[in-house]
């Protein structure tokens, strides 16, 4: 009874720590970053993004590093939101 109540909890505490975990992974691409990229949308989910315009200006404010990073992430991108941010910013 005891080696099943061990089992138990340690599966119970496996799905709690996994859970956790997802929560608080956090990419390092700066494409999905919202501390980065996140001023050129107009929600925190980052489904839709500002007018050129204002992703222009918000780019402007990155430093050169971040331009060239995200430009290189946008070399490959992950899915059709990345894509279509690619699109944009490849233009400035």
């Amino acid at each position: 009874m005891t080696f099943k109540l061990l089992s138990i909890a340690s599966v119970v505490f496996g799905v709690a720590v996994g859970a956790a975990y997802a929560q608080t992974a956090t990419t390092d691409r700066d494409i999905q970053n919202s501390e980065v990229v996140g001023p050129m949308y107009t929600d925190n989910e980052m489904t839709q993004m500002r007018s050129k315009d204002e992703m222009k200006a918000a780019w402007d404010l990155l430093p050169e590093e971040k331009h060239t990073k995200i430009k290189g992430e946008c070399a490959n991108p992950q899915n059709d939101r990345e894509k279509d941010f690619c699109g944009v910013v490849g233009d400035f």
